[in-house]
């Protein structure tokens, strides 16, 4: 978790509030002088219309008559039930109508008025989303500045062009649903939107990559760790600079029990990964019963003035498979008792607020309930964090094999930009919970050569990223092929079909 959003809710928090926060802070170490990167939440006050309205991306549209809404936001869930779709939307599946639980789909529109204060001029600025379904496209002052065809993966911009300071701006938000699951996905910018401003010289959107290794696994709760720390730094100012790379790490109680620093020459428009190793003689394990977080805190100075700052939370543990043992986790057999969690909740479709997943997982852990397999997505990050901190051992998944956005991978798919794979674990790969890559679901060429090339290009792209973790795949056939997917997966990913297992 990043200093970012530990402070996204600072906007319209009370003064009692905003006063706790700057206590945590200071016990972390910090101070707002020492923290030149900002993020303010975008949620509220979005103006919402249905149907395609043509035009509505100008700056000067009239959208006056329009809805105020704040996200996350789905539209769907809105609707009402009908047996056959009262919208006629021929790019949709005819089947999709009564997958998607009855509920009618079609284009819609948000628009937003943003401030950018004057004292934003000369950062760069970045737009993000964390899910919007699905289809989007984006402008910003009647230019556009992007689009996403997922609805899962979290999309960002950099405005740092397009933006008027001190002025309003027009942000415009259109999409239009697309099949992607046989589940209900709604509709609507359904996960969070903030603002984030860095200086020039920066940490890179997920730059930060943390990975402890054990030498041995202690008691169990307590060993010996060595921490890599790789850290990606930018520079997009006008001038070469010599730039100090800082990794300390943080106890609970916010106690520096360990650092490095580095010094490196970081040219004109120009990124440089920094690697560090930083021993932690007496570590406490994370795991389900103790979930133990440290964080790290990465510091990019130049002299004496820091530049960016950044917290990433993660967890020190060792998981292995073994064909013999099971899952071992910190050197004990663990039996995963998991449930496999779609994102959406009676009452508000996909727009879930943060409270109801932390309640979602409450009622597993009450249940006994260790494990989660993520169906068939990236998830929202927050649900992620909490399973860093309540304890539970996570299966993440990626929506497509290969590079296509329909449900069954055609065999002539390619996979070589890896776009939703790259996504998916940059933004999650620091979290201790999870344990398993999961390349895809329940494929109909699962058992074909094609699918192994696949799977194996795939698993190139993704140890680039994350050496660290194994990969697995949902299978529900193909199991006997020995050319087949899963013959290049780490851990074999069977659905239904115990009568498998053995052999």
């Amino acid at each position: 978790m990043n200093l970012a959003r530990l402070t996204r809710s600072t906007l319209g928090l009370s003064a009692a509030c905003r006063a706790m926060l700057g206590l945590a802070c200071a016990c972390l170490g910090l101070q707002a002088s020492q923290t030149p990167r900002t993020t303010r939440p975008l949620n509220a006050d979005w103006l919402f219309q249905l149907g395609d309205c043509t035009g509505a991306e100008a700056s000067s549209f009239d959208d006056s008559g329009w809805r105020r809404v704040d996200v996350p936001h789905d539209y769907v869930v809105e609707g009402s039930f009908a047996e056959k779709s009262p919208v006629l939307n021929e790019a949709l599946d005819p089947t999709w109508y009564w997958l998607h639980g009855f509920l009618p789909v079609q284009p819609a529109v948000y628009r937003k008025s943003l401030e950018i204060p004057k004292e934003l001029k000369g950062k760069r600025i970045w737009l993000e989303f964390d899910g919007v379904f699905s289809n989007s496209r984006y402008w910003l002052n009647d230019r556009e500045i992007g689009s996403q065809y997922s609805g899962y993966t979290r999309s960002r911009f950099d405005i740092t062009d397009a933006v008027k300071h001190g002025g309003p701006n027009t942000l415009v938000v259109k999409l239009d649903p697309r099949y992607d699951g046989w589940w209900y996905e709604g509709g609507g910018i359904y996960r969070h939107v903030r603002l984030v401003s860095v200086n020039p010289i920066h940490i890179a959107p997920e730059g930060v990559f943390v990975t402890a290794s054990l030498p041995d696994m202690g008691d169990g709760k307590r060993a010996k760790a060595l921490v890599s720390v790789q850290t990606e730094i930018t520079n997009t100012s006008t001038s070469s600079s010599s730039v100090t790379a800082k990794s300390e790490l943080l106890d609970a109680a916010g106690k520096v029990v360990g650092e490095a620093t580095s010094i490196y020459e970081i040219g004109i428009g120009s990124s440089h990964k920094v690697t560090q190793e930083i021993a932690l003689t007496d570590a406490v394990l994370w795991g389900p019963e103790n979930p133990y977080l440290y964080r790290l805190r990465s510091t990019v100075l130049v002299g004496d003035r820091v530049l960016d700052e950044v917290l990433t939370r993660f967890g020190v543990r060792d998981v292995r498979f073994d064909a013999t043992r099971g899952v071992i986790l910190n050197g004990r057999p663990l039996k995963l008792q998991g449930v496999n969690m779609h994102q959406d909740h009676a009452g508000v479709g996909v727009a879930v607020p943060d409270r109801v997943f932390t309640w979602k997982l409450e009622r597993l852990k009450e249940v006994g309930c260790n494990a989660v397999r993520m169906s068939h997505n990236p998830v929202a990050p927050f649900l992620l964090d909490e399973c860093d901190r309540l304890g539970f051992l996570v299966i993440a998944e990626n929506r497509h094999m290969g590079d296509t956005h329909v449900d069954q991978t055609p065999k002539d798919t390619p996979a070589k930009a890896h776009r939703d794979l790259s996504a998916l674990v940059l933004r999650d790969r620091n979290h201790p919970s999870i344990i398993l890559w999961s390349l895809c679901n329940e494929q109909w060429i699962q058992g074909s050569e094609e699918a192994a090339a696949m799977i194996k290009a795939m698993k190139t792209r993704l140890r680039e990223l994350d050496p660290s973790r194994p990969i697995t795949a949902a299978m529900n056939g193909g199991f006997d092929s020995p050319k087949g997917m899963g013959s290049e997966l780490d851990v074999i990913g069977i659905n239904y079909n115990p009568w498998v297992y053995d052999a």
